[in-house]
């Protein structure tokens, strides 16, 4: 029952205060965001190493 809820309230209830996002959406949005920038970064520094 109560996993059930926890199911309901982060990937089917949307919250006011995300904008009307749920919190899953949130989460998901928010690494995929962070791991774009760490391969960035890493490319990055690949073709720094690449230079030296």
């Amino acid at each position: 029952m109560a996993r059930g809820c926890c199911d309901a309230y982060n990937e089917r209830r949307s919250h006011e205060k995300l904008k009307y996002k749920t919190p899953d959406e949130v989460h998901q949005a928010f690494y995929f965001y962070v791991s774009t920038i760490l391969e960035r970064q890493h490319q990055v520094s690949l073709k720094q190493n690449n230079n030296d």
